[in-house]
C-alpha cells in the first residue's frame, strides 16, 4: 500500500473487507473517517465512492469519484474504473466522460478506448464505437480486443445504416 501508517493501513484493510463483502453500511463510515484521515490518497476517494453507490447514495458517490480523479488525473486505470462504476449504475454519459478522461491521461492506452467502443455499442452510439476502434487499431493494430471489436459486429452493422 502507498505510504500510509500501520494504524491507517489497517483501517483500510477493514473498510475493504466490508466493501469486497458487499457490506456497505459497515464500509461506509469507515471510507468516511479513512477520507479524512488521508484525503490526498485517490483509492480511498474511489473506494469510498463505491461503498456510497452500494447504498444507492449518488450523490456522495459522484462527488468521492470526482474527488479521486481530481487526485488521480493521470491514473488512467482508476479513471477507467469509476467509469465502469458510473456504467454499471446506467449513467453512459458520466461513463463515457471518464473513459475520455482516461485515454487522454494515457494517449496510448487501449482499454480506455475499448470501454468506450462497447458503451457505445451499448447506447446504440455506432459511429463513435467504430472511431474508437479505429483509435484502437491505429495505436496497436495486432491488439486483439480491438481487432475482435472491427469484426463484423460494430462495422457490419454500421456499413449496413449507410
Amino acid at each position: 500500500m502507498r505510504m500510509i501508517p500501520a494504524n491507517i493501513q489497517q483501517k483500510f484493510r477493514k473498510a475493504r473487507q466490508f466493501l469486497l463483502s458487499q457490506d456497505f453500511a459497515q464500509a461506509l463510515p469507515r471510507y468516511q473517517k479513512l477520507s479524512q484521515l488521508c484525503p490526498g490518497d485517490a483509492v480511498i476517494w474511489f473506494e469510498y465512492g463505491n461503498a456510497a453507490a452500494g447504498l444507492h447514495n449518488r450523490d456522495l458517490a459522484d462527488r468521492a469519484w470526482h474527488k479521486a480523479i481530481e487526485l488521480a488525473s493521470r491514473n488512467a486505470e482508476l479513471i477507467i474504473q469509476i467509469g465502469h462504476q458510473y456504467q454499471a449504475l446506467r449513467e453512459p454519459d458520466k461513463a463515457r466522460s471518464c473513459f475520455a478522461r482516461a485515454a487522454v491521461a494515457d494517449p496510448r492506452a487501449i482499454n480506455p478506448r475499448i470501454s468506450l467502443a462497447v458503451l457505445s455499442e451499448q447506447n446504440h452510439l455506432l459511429e463513435p464505437a467504430r472511431a474508437a476502434v479505429e483509435e484502437c487499431l491505429a495505436i496497436d493494430p495486432r491488439d486483439d480486443q480491438a481487432r475482435r471489436k472491427s469484426q463484423p459486429t460494430i462495422l457490419s452493422r454500421i456499413s449496413a445504416l449507410r
